[in-house]
């Protein structure tokens, strides 16, 4: 008679990993999260009376961030319904020491803000001005092209089949290399190397 096989008891454990606080400003966040961060500037000890705040502006929207003491660090903590409100794009951020009346600028930058993808309740249109404009130029090339549009104009300058060839090709050209900018910005964000860029590893022989 064939034995039966032992049973087998398997415990699955899920061990949660501490958040680690970055104790550097962010270069992305993403609009929904939690937002948190952790600074120490010796010369301005949160313990002494010093505070720390943030400015965060874009064209179109503006941002203030402020800290609490943490010891003599400065914790800045956003909560995720805060965040949530924030419009996608890229700010110029500025931080700033305060202590009653005296004011240091501690920090600036350029920070970006990803969209909540999760709160979308239809399409998103996540492209960059520099993607959009590209976008914009090739679908006229191609409508001047097969003769379905006879002129357009794209960020005030007026294209023609006339000046295809002088003025909307050079056009989509120096579009698509800021556009090639964007994405190895992106890439080297994400510790990628830039397309085109190989790393070549070399193997040791013994």
């Amino acid at each position: 008679m064939q034995a039966k096989p032992a049973s087998l008891s398997i415990s699955t454990k899920i061990v949660e990993m501490a958040h680690q606080v970055p104790t550097s400003e962010p270069d992305t966040i993403t609009a929904g999260d939690l937002i948190t961060w952790k600074i120490s500037h010796g010369d301005y000890p949160a313990g002494d009376g010093w505070a720390l705040s943030y400015a965060l502006t874009s064209a179109t929207a503006l941002i203030s961030i402020t800290s609490s003491a943490s010891g003599d660090d400065h914790l800045i903590s956003v909560a995720a319904a805060t965040s949530a409100a924030w419009v996608a794009g890229t700010y110029a951020i500025q931080g700033y020491a305060t202590n009653g009346s005296a004011r240091h600028l501690v920090y600036k930058g350029d920070i970006k803000i990803l969209p909540d993808l999760a709160a979308a309740s239809g399409g998103l249109d996540n492209r960059s001005h520099v993607k959009k404009t590209l976008d914009l130029l090739e679908a006229a090339m191609e409508s001047l092209a097969t003769g379905t549009m006879t002129s357009t104009s794209i960020l005030g300058t007026t294209y023609t089949r006339k000046n295809m060839v002088s003025e909307l090709i050079p056009a989509i050209e120096k579009y698509k290399v800021f556009y090639r900018q964007e994405q190895d910005a992106e890439r080297i964000q994400q510790g990628k190397s830039p397309r085109g860029v190989h790393r070549i590893h070399f193997m040791q022989t013994r």
